[in-house]
């Protein structure tokens, strides 16, 4: 289970103890003492514990069926080791003996009802940014809202509300530099210029791991972000 404050990071709770199981996809697991609640198989996985790995004292190896096959003891190279450890930290970081751990849902939402003679502006937007490389189709569990901001010149925004995916990230408090240091150091030069860049935050490109929770609903399906998006924290 996420912890409470940082759902996007790989940190969790557990494990615990399944009691019973109901047909083939129910489980009634202990999550507390003498508490118990049912989960369906979607919503758990299987704890391994890494120090079976490091000790080496006994080698296993996961079967197609999700069972544990039990092998001859294996003795792993320095370089062996460290090839497993980066596929457990790929897939399931935190592995422990027999147990489970939960996870909870992606963030998604309903899209808004956009007014008819708005949605004309949305998918000319959403065109020019297929064509421009900056989103492309995704098919990730995420889905926030897209919304229409107006601009002082009447014409509109298409932004993303990251509103729900903001309050479980981790704010980067890595402080700016004020106006107020920045103006004593200008005195004296005799030249002054500003710049304002179009849609600055697209000239940042966005790591492949975390295009994913930049994902939107879109009149065109779901669509993902190649680049910073506007609005979302650090």
């Amino acid at each position: 289970m996420p912890t409470e404050h940082n759902k996007l990071t790989l940190s969790w709770r557990g494990p615990y103890k399944v009691v019973d199981k109901i047909a083939n996809v129910n489980y009634k697991v202990e999550i507390a003492q003498g508490k118990i609640k049912t989960y369906h198989i979607n919503m758990l996985k299987r704890y391994y514990h890494l120090k079976e790995f490091e000790t080496n004292e006994v080698g296993q190896q996961m079967t197609n069926t999700g069972q544990v096959d039990q092998r001859t003891r294996k003795e792993h190279s320095p370089q062996q080791a460290a090839a497993v450890a980066c596929v457990l930290e790929d897939s399931d970081p935190q592995m422990d003996d027999d147990g489970i751990i939960f996870h909870d849902e992606p963030i998604k939402s309903k899209p808004y009802r956009i007014p008819c003679k708005m949605q004309e502006v949305v998918d000319k937007e959403i065109a020019d940014m297929l064509a421009m490389g900056i989103i492309e189709p995704s098919d990730a569990p995420y889905a926030s809202l897209l919304v229409l901001v107006k601009k002082p010149d009447g014409t509109f925004r298409v932004c993303v509300n990251f509103k729900d995916l903001n309050k479980i990230t981790v704010f980067d408090p890595e402080p700016m530099i004020s106006a107020d240091d920045i103006f004593p150091k200008l005195a004296g030069s005799k030249f002054y210029s500003t710049f304002d860049v179009s849609k600055g935050y697209w000239v940042i490109p966005m790591e492949e791991k975390s295009k994913k929770y930049t994902t939107f609903v879109s009149t065109r399906g779901l669509m993902r972000f190649k680049v910073m998006p506007f609005g979302m924290v650090n």
